[in-house]
């Protein structure tokens, strides 16, 4: 019985996990991208850039979305980072409080 819960648990986060799309890249609360991700960018998900010095995108293929409020808030302007390259929040971000990326 304990085997059967533990399987419907795993599948229940699995597919939280899968209906937020794939990964885009992260935001570290750290320099240089170390120690944990701060928070994961997901499509079409606001991401506040409060308290966060560096971000990553993994993906190439992505638009973005600059906002000078917090929660995606005020007017937009495009962002774009490289793919695979630790960026400081305070580069292509600078006054920005928030992003929110897109597949093409």
């Amino acid at each position: 019985m304990h085997f059967v819960k533990a399987a419907m648990v795993m599948a229940i986060s699995l597919g939280l996990a899968s209906a937020q799309g794939p990964r885009l890249g992260a935001v570290f609360k750290e320099d240089g991208c170390g120690g944990d991700a701060a928070e994961p960018i997901y499509p079409e998900a606001c991401v506040n850039l409060a308290e966060k010095k560096s971000i990553n995108f993994i993906r190439r293929d992505i638009e973005c979305l600059g906002h000078p409020g917090p929660n995606c808030q005020g007017p937009p302007r495009p962002v774009k980072g490289p793919e695979n390259l630790c960026l400081p929040v305070a580069g292509p971000f600078a006054g920005l409080q928030s992003i929110i990326c897109f597949l093409p």
